[in-house]
């Protein structure tokens, strides 16, 4: 039996187990292949045809066939059951021209690709008539010679007119020494800046230097450097210019000067920057320390201490003023008052020098 190949046929002869005679009833073939699973014939269910005098005959599919060795058991009620092992075979030389054989022909003929010609192979009778004609159109004409002639009469002569004209030295060695010396004596300018005006300046910044400190990410004077202020003690109050202040709170704390009284205002903004509308929500706007444990102030709606305006512009009137040591640690919230006290902004409070 050929190996996956259709239409073959195997055939068994089936004997009654009582008295040994040709069984002619219904016979069911099973298949094993490379010695898996046994399985029963795809083909009719595997019900195998009877020829004759007990002989039984079934044509496996091509997909049966597809083993190098199988087993097809025959099996029938009140029979013998027979056992019928087939060893496929690949006729590989003709498995081999098929692979070299085209699909199909074109105009009759064969179509190939020439790997390699012998000498003289190819012949000029061989050539077809207008094949030297065709391979001459390939090849540059007398008119575009003739226009590559015309490039080399001006284009090059205009290039070689110009090359002429360049000096042998560009750059003469006298003419590189005098601008060193120019430069030289612009370094020498630079660095008597470096030794006198710049270490005078750097004296001046190093004095500023020890006039301010770090406050978050901005930077203050220090209490030494306002000790001399106007009022001549060591501790200063500054107010604004105006009493009520600008907008306080883009994206970050809200900003309070120290000894400011009166009405201030900030924006509620969401995490986008958005406007968080706070129209008709009863509000309480708390100052407490980092926790919210202790509340040194509270503004609310219900006693109109809070106004809220344009939807999200919040304005609170400010009537205790925040030491500098309260404003390290102090903490606001914006709460919904609707919404048992729930936090709507929260964040640092930032103590800021009047402008």
């Amino acid at each position: 039996m050929r190996k996956n190949v259709a239409g073959q046929v195997i055939a068994a002869a089936m004997v009654s187990v009582d008295d040994g005679s040709a069984f002619t009833g219904t016979v069911t073939v099973y298949i094993t292949g490379d010695g898996g699973a046994q399985a029963i014939g795809t083909v009719g269910s595997g019900v195998c045809t009877h020829e004759g005098n007990g002989l039984h005959t079934y044509q496996p599919s091509q997909a049966e066939t597809n083993y190098t060795h199988l087993a097809f058991t025959f099996v029938g009620s009140g029979a013998v059951p027979v056992t019928i092992q087939v060893y496929t075979n690949v006729d590989q030389q003709l498995v081999d021209i098929q692979s070299r054989i085209p699909l199909t022909l074109d105009n009759g003929n064969m179509r190939s690709s020439v790997q390699s010609m012998a000498t003289n192979v190819l012949t000029a009778s061989a050539l077809a008539s207008d094949a030297v004609a065709e391979i001459q159109s390939g090849l540059a004409l007398e008119s575009t010679l003739t226009v590559i002639a015309g490039y080399l009469d001006t284009e090059i002569a205009a290039i070689k007119a110009k090359t002429d004209n360049l000096p042998s030295d560009p750059a003469s060695a006298s003419t590189l020494a005098a601008s060193f010396v120019t430069v030289n004596t612009k370094l020498d300018a630079i660095d008597d800046y470096v030794d006198s005006e710049v270490a005078a300046i750097k004296t001046v910044t190093d004095r500023i230097n020890g006039m301010l400190v770090l406050d978050g990410s901005v930077y203050q004077y220090t209490a030494n450097a306002l000790e001399l202020g106007p009022s001549g003690s060591t501790s200063v109050s500054v107010y604004p210019t105006q009493l009520q202040a600008e907008d306080r709170n883009v994206e970050g704390p809200i900003k309070i000067y120290t000894g400011e009284y009166g009405e201030q205002y900030f924006h509620a903004l969401d995490a986008n920057l958005d406007p968080i509308d706070l129209t008709g929500i009863t509000l309480e706007l708390r100052f407490g320390d980092s926790i919210q444990k202790n509340i040194l102030y509270t503004a609310k709606t219900s006693d109109n201490t809070i106004v809220v305006s344009n939807t999200n512009k919040v304005t609170f009137t400010k009537s205790l003023n925040f030491t500098r040591f309260e404003m390290s640690t102090l903490r606001f919230a914006l709460r919904d008052m609707d919404e048992g006290a729930k936090v709507l902004l929260t964040g640092p409070v930032k103590l800021s020098w009047a402008p």
